[in-house]
Order: C-alpha cells, then sequence, then structure tokens
C-alpha cells in the first residue's frame, strides 16, 4: 500500500500557531479522503518551524467506485417533472 508525505513550507510560523495550523492540515486532508471514498490505514501530523507535514501510511491502490442510485418520476409522468428530474441531476 502506498504512502503520502505532504511538507508545507512557508516563513518562519510563531510556536502557537504551529500544531493548530498542522492539525487544520490534517483535518482539511482527511475530510477530502473521507469525501472521495479513499481508504487508509493510519496519519501522524506535525511541525517545525518553517514547515507543517502530514504523513498518510497505507493509502489504497485502489478507490471503491461509489454509485449513486437516484430514482426518478415514472415514464409516464407530465413532461415537466421529467425536464425536472433531468435538469436536477444534470
Amino acid at each position: 500500500m502506498p504512502d503520502l508525505l505532504l511538507e508545507l513550507f512557508s516563513e518562519e510560523m510563531p510556536a502557537e500557531t504551529q500544531l493548530p495550523a498542522s492539525e487544520d492540515l490534517k483535518k482539511y486532508i482527511i475530510d477530502g479522503f473521507i469525501n472521495k471514498s479513499v481508504s487508509y490505514l493510519n496519519t501522524v501530523n506535525f511541525s517545525t518551524p518553517q514547515r507543517i507535514c502530514i504523513f498518510v501510511e497505507g493509502l489504497a491502490s485502489v478507490s471503491q467506485k461509489k454509485v449513486d442510485l437516484k430514482r426518478g418520476p415514472r415514464l409516464d409522468a407530465p413532461s415537466k417533472a421529467i425536464e425536472g428530474f433531468a435538469a436536477s441531476v444534470n
């Protein structure tokens, strides 16, 4: 399983902002993985005065396909209902 190391460089950060910035980066990355159904084993985040990092261990090589099933109107429904449904799902 592949791993990911994301390291962001910056100007020197004050000590009190390093940990919150590292936690925020971890939250954004993990939320993105959850939204896209990407599985992983573990994450570790850390920071220094000039960088914030996240290490994601055990990323899935292949993502599971996500299927959304949306039921529309019957075929003999009024045309406005069919057009409205088609517009709502692009």
